[in-house]
């Protein structure tokens, strides 16, 4: 299993602070065997724009390499993103 090096937080939008709005996105993202992700894609999401922030973050998070018999392989990940409005 790949340790995660850099996490970033996906940011709410400013948008729709004003509604207060919750929801969750689900991804679906490869992480490359250099340990990047990449890939990512939306299974599903409450709002268009919690899907946004949720890929950006992601996309930006890295991983060690994962090696299968000594070699570096890809693994597929689900990631679920929640989001709730705090003044």
């Amino acid at each position: 299993m790949p340790l995660k090096f850099v996490d970033m937080r996906p940011v709410y939008p400013a948008s729709l602070a004003s509604t207060g709005t919750s929801g969750n996105v689900l991804l679906r993202a490869i992480i490359g065997t250099d340990g990047n992700v990449r890939d990512v894609a939306v299974v599903s999401a409450t709002n268009p724009e919690f899907a946004t922030s949720a890929v950006t973050a992601v996309r930006q998070w890295e991983f060690s390499e994962t090696l299968l018999n000594c070699q570096a392989m890809e693994v597929t990940m689900n990631v679920i993103v929640n989001f709730d409005y705090r003044p």
